[in-house]
Order: structure tokens, then C-alpha cells, then sequence
């Protein structure tokens, strides 16, 4: 071949290769690579996009080059927590979330859904990739705002399980938070205030229980009664509440537990009231086998009963704080005394009429002793017997007898031999 023909070839190749390369980097400056997604407000910090979980808004979102860590472009997600960085040449880049005031990353890579895990770490940077020729909208970042729980500790003194006016709150008591999953503490136990008042923050938003520590001498009031949730009992028999979720940014304050002392008690005595005074001043006894029942107040529904002693002593011990009244019945031929003639712990409480005493109302840790009776025997009013004058024999009588303005009168007979 000669050289001008080889020439000729070698300026046609070099012309196809600087046609190529033209070509090439034209390609290049068209690239339109897209990479995006979504911020989420991770409600219960698992780091999946769960539904209902929205989109955060004005998260500021940056582009990165990873082979120099250079900014490439930055942006904000719009009001459904959406971003798109459009136009992005070829390369190897990673994506860096600037964290909102108040919020804290969700953990990174959770769950086999790379749609729908956060791929930030800790600090709001993901892991490099790689575009060529794509549309790769799976790089999202999930956040939560910490969240707390509380709130009130109370003496409940008619031990109802419902927060009634008056009713204080008692200080110092110790309260733990506990993960539900594993009963694992979180963080340090705390103690009620003054006040009753007691409050956990900083808490990573999931599933808790709180536990109570129920101080000497205290019992839990029934939880869940009544139909306010703020104004309940929350603790079970043990201090535990059932399972709390705590939400992102959320603050509940609904979980109280209601304690009262224990025990309550209430006696005493029945007694022989000989002088039918209602007072126990007469010396005397006890009667025995007397039926004491005891009754919630306002209610027919049996919650004891007993008999009185050898002695005339009765009583109810371990009793829940209330109020109450008790009711006496005797199959001997008793009458009650008067009520209410002397002093609480002489006198006797049973109404005449029924047998019931009035309204009883037991505190934490009272016992009231002062739940007298007294009986008496009514003697029969009949008058006396005066015998035929002819069983004696008008001679014979030895003695008469005759009732003037209620004395009565003795004579001598005159014996009918004198």
C-alpha cells in the first residue's frame, strides 16, 4: 500500500475517533441522572415507613460527590417530605440530611425494604452509589422528636380509683419506666414531687410500662375506674400499667396510680343496757351471739358478717377505706336501746327502729371502735292477781289484798276460831 493511501485511511480513523469523542462528551453533558426521595416523621422510631407516618417538610438535603466530599447541589423537601436532585451527571455521590431542631435520625437499614428504611446514619449521611443512566428515588431518611410520660401519684382516701377533689398527692414515691419487649429500666427511676407529680422526657418514641413502687403500709386502688382516663387509676395490683406507645413528639400525661393506706376496721361491743338509758354506765355485760352485718353505704350487697363474742365484742378488720354502715339482729327477746345518747364510745349507734347505724366512713389506716349497741329486756306490765274470796273461805282468810291508787295494801284476817 503506498503512503498516501495509508494516510489517507489514518486521517479517516482519526476522523471517526474525534467524531466519537464529540459524541461522547456530548452524551456526557446531557446526563440526567435523578436520585431523591422522602423525609418521614418516624412516629415510633422503628426506622420503616409505616402507614400514616407524614412527610416533613423544609428538611434541607445535600448532594455530595464522594470522591472529594464536594457539595453538588442542595434542597428542601417540599410539604409532603419529597425530594429530587434531577440533572446529575454520571459518578459516585452520597446524600447528607440536615437534622430539624428537636429531631433525632431514625436507626439506619431497618428491615429488607430499601423503599421504604432510612438510609441516613447518625449523623444524616447515607452510603455512596453510583448513577449511570438512573432515576434511583430510594434513599429516604426517617426522624422522630423525643417524647415523654407521666404524671400523678394519689392518696386515694375513699379508695374509689377515681382522682376526687381533695384527694392529695403523695411525694417521694419511686417510679420506673420499663421497655415493653424485654422489661428492660430505661434511664434512671424517678420520684414523685410535693405534689404527686412525676415526669419521664427524652424518651425514644415505642412501647413502655410504668411501674410503681408502692410505699410501706399502702395498697394500689382498682385501676380503670370511672370513664376518665386523666383521672384514673392506671396501675395494676403489682404497680404496672398495661402497654404505653409513645408517639413521636408526643407528651402523655394520663398515667396516675391512686393508693391508700391499709388497713380500715371498725367494732365494738354489744351490751345488757339494764337501765335502758342507751349509755354504757351500768356495768353491763356483753351479750353473746349477736348478728353483725356490714354493708357498703347506700348499697344491699353483704360484705361481712359476724357474731358477737362470750364477751359482747365483735369486729372488721382488713377493710378497703369507704364508707359503710352495719346492721345488729338477734333472735332473743331484745329491744334496742336509744341512739346517740352520750359519747361516741359509750353510747349506742343502732337505730331503734332497724337495727342500722348511720353512715360510717373509714379512712386509710383507721380503725373506728366506737360501733356500740345496746339491748335491754322489756318486763311485762300485767297486774296483779288477786284470788277468788271463795278459794278462801270467808272464815278461812288468812290475808287480803286490795290495790288503792296503785299501793297495795296487807291486813291481818281475823282467824274465825278468835
Amino acid at each position: 500500500m503506498g503512503l498516501g493511501k495509508k494516510m489517507g485511511m489514518l486521517l479517516v480513523v482519526v476522523a471517526v475517533l474525534l467524531a466519537l469523542g464529540l459524541s461522547a462528551g456530548t452524551a456526557l453533558a446531557c446526563d440526567s441522572n435523578i436520585i431523591g426521595d422522602f423525609v418521614w416523621n418516624d412516629l415510633n422510631a422503628n426506622g420503616i415507613q409505616d402507614a400514616g407516618e407524614p412527610g416533613i417538610a423544609l428538611v434541607t438535603v445535600e448532594l455530595h460527590k464522594c470522591c472529594d466530599d464536594s457539595l453538588v447541589g442542595s434542597t428542601t423537601t417540599d410539604a409532603n417530605g419529597k425530594y429530587l436532585f434531577t440533572d446529575v451527571y454520571h459518578g459516585s455521590y452520597y446524600i447528607k440530611f440536615i437534622l430539624p431542631t428537636g429531631y433525632t435520625f431514625s436507626l439506619q437499614d431497618q428491615g429488607t425494604d430499601n423503599k421504604v428504611d432510612s438510609d441516613a446514619n447518625a449523623a444524616g449521611v447515607t452510603a455512596c452509589t453510583y448513577l449511570y443512566d438512573s432515576d434511583d428515588r430510594t434513599w429516604d431518611a426517617g426522624m422522630y422528636q423525643l417524647a415523654s410520660v407521666g404524671d400523678f401519684v394519689w392518696e386515694d382516701l375513699n379508695a374509689n380509683g377515681i382522682q376526687d377533689a381533695e384527694e392529695p398527692g403523695v411525694g417521694n414515691v419511686t417510679v420506673e419506666l420499663h421497655k415493653w419487649s424485654d422489661d428492660s429500666t430505661v434511664g434512671s427511676p424517678t420520684t414523685t414531687d410535693a405534689n404527686g407529680k412525676y415526669l419521664f422526657t427524652g424518651v425514644t418514641p415505642g412501647d413502655y410500662y410504668i411501674k410503681f413502687v408502692l410505699p410501706s403500709g399502702y395498697a394500689f386502688s382498682l385501676p380503670n375506674q370511672g370513664g376518665d382516663a386523666a383521672k384514673d387509676s392506671d396501675a395494676d395490683s403489682t404497680g404496672k400499667t398495661v402497654k404505653i406507645t409513645l408517639v413521636s413528639g408526643g407528651n402523655d400525661l394520663t398515667w396516675d396510680a391512686g393508693m391508700y393506706q391499709q388497713p380500715a376496721s371498725v367494732g365494738d361491743f354489744v351490751w345488757n343496757d339494764a337501765n335502758k338509758n342507751g349509755i354504757q354506765d351500768d356495768g353491763g355485760n356483753g351479750i353473746s351471739g349477736v348478728t353483725v352485718n356490714l354493708y357498703k353505704w347506700n348499697e344491699t350487697n353483704l360484705v361481712a358478717t359476724t357474731t358477737t363474742d362470750a364477751s359482747g365484742y365483735y369486729g372488721f378488720s382488713n377493710l378497703v377505706p369507704g364508707s359503710y354502715y352495719l346492721e345488729f339482729k338477734t333472735e332473743l327477746n331484745y329491744d334496742f336501746s336509744p341512739q346517740d345518747q352520750g359519747a361516741d364510745d359509750v353510747d349506742s349507734d343502732a337505730d331503734p327502729n332497724t337495727g342500722k347505724t348511720g353512715e360510717i366512713i373509714l379512712v386509710p389506716g383507721e380503725n373506728n371502735p366506737n360501733l356500740d349497741v345496746g339491748l335491754y329486756v322489756e318486763e311485762p306490765h300485767n297486774p296483779p292477781v288477786v284470788p277468788a274470796i271463795s278459794t278462801w273461805g270467808i272464815a278461812g282468810m288468812a290475808a287480803a289484798m286490795a290495790v288503792v291508787g296503785g299501793f297495795m295494801l296487807r291486813r291481818r284476817a281475823t282467824d274465825s276460831t278468835r
